[in-house]
């Protein structure tokens, strides 16, 4: 599994989900998404780019086990930012008021 595309609408990225996609490089999570659940990403040792918007307000604390190469992109401010800093994921945060990119924006973030 090299690329997804996450429908908006979905509103939970569920446990397990991602689980072990070792080819998984980037991934944008609609707008609509307001949690992601245990191990969702967990083993995802190729996972380079997350873009985690504002509406997500809860991730367990196992979502991003084992994904040496990630940054979460992210809002300034926003849970997600908290959340990285606490739990010392590598992250990067763009000012409120800019838009997160997604879908083949992704790709352009991979090459910043």
């Amino acid at each position: 599994l090299k690329k997804v595309t996450l429908p908006e609408g979905l509103l939970v990225i569920g446990d397990n989900c991602f689980f072990c996609c070792t080819s998984l490089k980037a991934l944008p999570v609609p707008d609509s998404v307001s949690s992601i659940g245990e191990n969702a990403f967990s083993g995802c040792a190729e996972l380079e780019k997350l873009i985690v918007p504002r509406s997500v307000k809860f991730i367990d604390n196992k979502a991003f086990a084992y994904c040496g190469k990630l940054t979460v992109i992210c809002t300034e401010n926003s849970f997600v930012h908290k959340y990285c800093m606490q739990n010392e994921i590598k992250y990067h945060v763009l000012p409120m008021g800019v838009v997160l990119p997604s879908g083949d924006e992704v790709e352009d973030v991979l090459d910043e």
